[in-house]
């Protein structure tokens, strides 16, 4: 997936450089345009943090019931045996949070693709200079977890030197991995090329027609049915 030579890939480029090719993405993801680029936003939120929001709300309220019945009673011993627990609660709430309000911001521009999470602060926000930009793809990962196993996807980069940078760690949605790789490549006019490792997408989905598009052939389709009614 090498750089086309219509990319600009220095300094002294324009915002205008950048390509604004932009499909319809799926849901969770959405698409802010700038002056200067064009980022794609993922949310966090889905419905797997409604049992820890359940869970969150029990164990942090049995901690502030505990620690007001001890702080009653003077019992200072319970407060010290308390505080482990209550450590974990605040984590499982921090956790809550960050599930419930962090995006994932991937910025595009002439300059560097940028990855930021945010609001609540969290790993994973890194810049690489788009003239290093060999190579976008994504690979299929297992994941291991007490919880038993799940396949997640990496959204990877490639430098000119053959170093790998992950931008995007753990992505649950293969349609989100996929449409994210596509826009970097169709914005920075990068060629689709196999990868050692690369998830290998059905064809059909890879080159799926947006929402928009299925809406027009479904409209071309039908006012061809139509005139061919009209005909004597």
């Amino acid at each position: 997936m090498g750089l086309s030579n219509g990319m600009v890939n220095d300094d002294t480029a324009s915002p205008s450089s950048v390509k604004r090719v932009v499909k319809d993405p799926p849901p969770g993801l959405s698409i802010e345009a700038s002056g200067e680029g064009l980022t794609i936003v993922r949310s966090w939120r889905n419905w797997a943090v409604v049992p820890l929001v359940i869970f969150c709300v029990i164990w942090n309220g049995m901690m502030v019931t505990m620690f007001w019945v001890a702080l009653a009673n003077g019992q200072h011993e319970m407060l010290l045996f308390g505080s482990v627990h209550a450590a974990v609660g605040l984590g499982i709430l921090y956790s809550v949070l960050m599930r419930l309000f962090n995006r994932t911001r991937i910025t595009i521009s002439y300059r560097n693709i940028e990855v930021r999470n945010g609001p609540f602060p969290w790993p994973g926000s890194r810049s690489i200079p788009v003239y290093e930009l060999e190579q976008v793809y994504v690979r299929r990962v297992l994941v291991r977890s007490k919880n038993g196993t799940r396949h997640v996807f990496r959204l990877i980069a490639l430098d000119k030197s053959g170093k790998e940078t992950v931008l995007v760690k753990s992505l649950e949605s293969e349609d989100h991995a996929l449409f994210i790789e596509r826009e970097i490549e169709s914005i920075l006019g990068i060629k689709d090329r196999p990868v050692d490792g690369e998830h290998q997408s059905d064809p059909f989905r890879r080159n799926a027609p947006s929402i928009s598009e299925m809406i027009r052939i479904g409209r071309d389709a039908m006012e061809k049915s139509r005139r061919d009614q009209d005909k004597p």
